[in-house]
């Protein structure tokens, strides 16, 4: 491979270079014309003054093997290597991604909506899920390495210090690799990476695209990679209360400091962002980021109009929500209160009319009277419940107390007059407390 110049142009092998779009420790990225196919691309080469390191090298090398063992939708495609050893040049054509990187993207938009955010970070799950299923740990998931297309697509980019499980590792033991607030713990120390390691900094860039801030943050007592290693992460619903529960579990469950206790198999933290996006967006996917896009001035209207229908783009609560706004609350709870009222007045006067109105017979208490003999049970409902235990009504919650029952098996009914109604079994011991905590909503 030679650098050539013709006139005013430069070539890289068959690639005319346009403009440099971005740069870092080891290569610069180019946009390119490829000739004679006329198609845009993109060109990364080694930085000329590396290139006469073998480590440096050949860690090029092995993105590029990398990549080209990852073919996905997700993941940004290699079409060439070119070497010319003689010279010290090395260089990668790459797909050309027309978009916004997600850094970029947060860095003018803040927060964004639950449901975009839950639909980048679905795709970047499908990426990741392909990537460990082929053996290789990117270990830099970050914002500014997702790219999101005009069209709505998601990529993933930059394996530049990723891991394939098939090589020897160049990575020294104890050697702290990545970029410092999207470490894992793992990472922090320089402890031997698994794919568990880009679970814990995708929970980090979903929870910072769900509530606009990282979740580990420098202060006057510790340092970032101190934070990651030992201090549990603000809760997210605290910063974004409209987030979903799933989706916050989700984000929990990818965060947690012990690797074992984080998602198992890449494939079922796909699968439950599926569940979420499937049960909450019902339009095309890539078609919600098109319309994002378009509403946050990113892309016009005329443009998007190429891939998403216009009603879409012109629905007047998408529009809201993108521009930063809350989502609308739903209707039905009020509605159903209205016809819960309704239809109490309209029983009252029937009762009243027919003569019937009379005390009811209360229900035999189940709590013990006699602590010395009961187990106790404490019961935390969100958002609230009246509770029932083995038929027979004994509180609404929020209640401090915990409730004294006798030792063995208890139905315990929870009803919501707008969220419906759960049971459950307990078994309840002899003089130990237990807890049923319950969450009636998303």
């Amino acid at each position: 491979m030679a650098t050539v110049k013709h006139e005013s142009a430069e070539y890289v092998g068959n690639c005319e270079l346009i403009a440099e779009v971005g740069a870092g420790g080891m290569a610069v990225v180019y946009r390119a014309v490829q000739q004679p196919l006329g198609r845009s691309v993109a060109v990364k080469r080694l930085r000329p003054d590396l290139s006469r390191d073998p480590d440096l090298v050949q860690r090029f090398r092995r993105e590029a093997l990398s990549v080209a063992n990852v073919q996905h939708e997700n993941i940004v495609s290699i079409f060439d290597f070119l070497a010319d050893e003689s010279r010290g040049e090395y260089a990668m054509i790459l797909e050309y991604v027309e978009g916004i990187d997600l850094h970029e993207l947060l860095d003018r938009c803040g927060r964004l909506p639950w449901d975009v955010a839950a639909i980048i970070g679905l795709k970047i799950a499908s990426a990741l899920e392909y990537a460990h299923y082929r053996k290789i740990v990117h270990r830099d998931i970050k914002p500014s390495n997702v790219m999101i297309s005009l069209k709505g697509e998601v990529k993933l980019t930059d394996f530049g210090i990723a891991k394939d499980m098939t090589f020897d590792d160049m990575t020294r033991t104890g050697m702290a690799i990545g970029t410092p607030s999207y470490m894992s713990p793992e990472q922090v120390v320089g402890a031997r990476l698994d794919f568990k390691s880009d679970l814990f900094s995708f929970g980090i860039l979903l929870y910072q695209m769900l509530s606009g801030e990282k979740p580990f943050v420098e202060d006057e007592r510790s340092t970032v990679l101190e934070k990651i290693r030992d201090e549990a992460c603000p809760p997210l619903r605290k910063k974004a209360p409209t987030v979903p529960r799933s989706l916050a579990r989700i984000v929990e469950r990818c965060l947690e400091k012990r690797a074992e206790d984080r998602w198992q198999v890449t494939a079922h933290l796909r699968q439950a962002l599926e569940q979420v996006v499937a049960r909450h967006v019902h339009i095309n996917y890539s078609g919600r980021l098109v319309a994002f896009l378009c509403h946050r001035g990113i892309i016009d209207a005329d443009e998007a109009a190429h891939f998403v229908e216009t009603s879409v783009l012109d629905d007047a609560e998408m529009q809201r929500v993108d521009a930063g706004g809350p989502p609308t609350p739903p209707l039905w709870p009020l509605l159903a209160g209205f016809a819960a009222v309704g239809l109490v007045i309209f029983l009252w006067i029937a009762v009243l009319h027919a003569g019937l109105l009379g005390p009811p017979e209360p229900a035999q208490s189940p709590l013990v009277t006699d602590t010395r003999e009961a187990g106790f049970l404490k019961v935390v409902v969100d958002p609230w419940a009246h509770v029932y235990v083995d038929g027979a009504y004994v509180d609404t919650t929020p209640f401090a107390r915990a409730l004294p029952l006798t030792e063995g098996e208890h139905r315990i009914l929870l009803k919501n007059d707008y969220l419906g109604e759960e049971e459950y079994r307990v078994r309840i011991r002899k003089g130990e407390e237990s807890t049923l905590n319950v969450s009636l909503r998303e």
